[in-house]
């Protein structure tokens, strides 16, 4: 995964534009706060499936704002209990770092998921620190914060400012235009890397 620009309006580019730690709140904002928790929690019962509440797209404005809450929270509590080489440590600018907000707000579902979900079992648990952690980890020493890493671990975010890459990213989001690609289509739907002469029915 690598970060990638967003379109102005998105719920990550309405997180980017703070990278300010919320300030603290108070005990009955709190119980608010679990309480918006509990409800977008709902979401995740299969008798009543609706949209994922781990994906930033799926979230009203203030389910935003209360997953970013929670998400800080979950950061908090990371760095305390995770952290054991500088390269663990989620920054404070994480809200800058596309990848990285998309990631941590599944870590907060995985982590409620198999931690506070009253159908959470031992071995979910145990399944969460032998491989969602891990790989999680491995992801945010690698990719997640890009190459401005290690001045953002030290506090000070700086944006990307590979040329090449920028460039790469504008060229890839910019829309394709049918005429540039008249057969590509058609020759997609009728692939069937083996499967028979018509793959679709």
């Amino acid at each position: 995964m690598t970060n990638t620009p967003t379109r102005p309006g998105t719920p990550v580019t309405t997180l980017r534009t703070s990278t300010a730690s919320p300030a603290p709140i108070s005990n009955a904002d709190l119980q608010v706060h679990f309480d918006n928790v509990r409800e977008l929690a709902r979401r995740i019962d299969d008798r009543d499936p609706r949209t994922p509440p781990w994906a930033w797209a799926n979230l009203t404005r203030e389910e935003s704002r209360c997953a970013q809450t929670a998400v800080q929270g979950f950061i908090t509590d990371y760095n305390h209990a995770h952290v054991v080489t500088v390269e663990d440590v989620i920054p404070g600018c994480w809200r800058e770092h596309p990848a990285l907000a998309h990631e941590l707000l599944v870590q907060f579902w995985s982590w409620w998921n198999t931690h506070l979900n009253p159908k959470a079992t031992v071995n979910a648990a145990n399944d969460y620190y032998e491989r969602s952690l891990p790989s999680f980890q491995t992801r945010l020493h690698k990719t997640l914060l890009g190459t401005a890493a290690v001045n953002c671990r030290k506090g000070v975010h700086t944006a990307t400012t590979d040329p090449e890459l920028i460039r790469a990213i504008v060229h890839a989001s910019l829309p394709a235009k049918i005429a540039d690609t008249p057969g590509t289509l058609p020759r997609l739907r009728t692939s069937t890397f083996g499967a028979g002469e018509h793959g679709a029915v």
